[in-house]
């Protein structure tokens, strides 16, 4: 496969990628935001995020887009992939 047609496909860390469509600004920011929130979790914490609770930040962040009449929402869909050391692959 040429890995200069893969566009949409990012790592965020060794163990969890993301496959994100939509708004090419958009996805690079939501890429962006959740490179923030992996490092954050693991400066907080000293481990990794779990697969499932990065889930949740997305959650939560996008949420927020929705409540704010200022702030207009990502047109973006995501679909986190990775291995989760407690819960295997996901």
């Amino acid at each position: 496969m040429d890995s200069s047609s893969i566009t949409h496909v990012h790592s965020i860390t060794s163990k969890i990628g993301i496959l994100a469509t939509g708004l090419t600004e958009d996805c690079c920011t939501q890429v962006q935001c959740l490179c923030y929130e992996v490092n954050g979790f693991r400066f907080k914490y000293s481990y990794d995020i779990p697969v499932h609770v990065l889930a949740k930040c997305i959650v939560d962040i996008v949420q927020v887009y929705t409540h704010n009449a200022s702030m207009q929402p990502l047109a973006t869909v995501c679909l986190l992939i990775g291995v989760d050391d407690e819960q295997g692959l996901q």
